[in-house]
C-alpha cells in the first residue's frame, strides 16, 4: 500500500464537480496517507485521457470514476483501497 496518493478531479466546474471535490477533500482528511488533490479542466488534456463523461476522478494516473455521483463511504473506500 502506498503512503502517497495523487488525486486529479477532472471536469468543468458543474455542480457535481464541486460536490465531488468537497467530498474527496473531506474523506482525504480522514485518512492517514498523504493525498495531493489537483484539478484538470483543460479540454484537450481531458480528451487525451479518453474521458468521456464528467466529472471524473483519476487516482495515481488511473481513471477510476466517470460521469457519476458517488457516496461518501464509497469515496473513502476508493481512497483507502490504494
Amino acid at each position: 500500500m502506498e503512503d502517497y496518493i495523487n488525486v486529479v478531479l477532472i471536469g468543468k466546474g458543474c455542480e457535481a464537480y464541486f460536490k465531488l471535490m468537497k467530498d474527496i477533500k473531506k474523506n482525504a482528511g480522514l485518512l492517514k496517507k498523504k493525498i495531493e488533490i489537483s484539478e484538470m479542466c483543460n479540454e484537450l488534456q481531458i480528451q487525451k485521457l479518453g474521458v468521456i463523461q464528467l466529472p471524473a476522478v483519476m487516482i495515481n494516473n488511473k481513471i477510476i470514476l466517470q460521469g457519476t455521483e458517488i457516496e461518501d463511504d464509497k469515496i473513502r473506500k476508493m481512497l483507502e483501497g490504494l
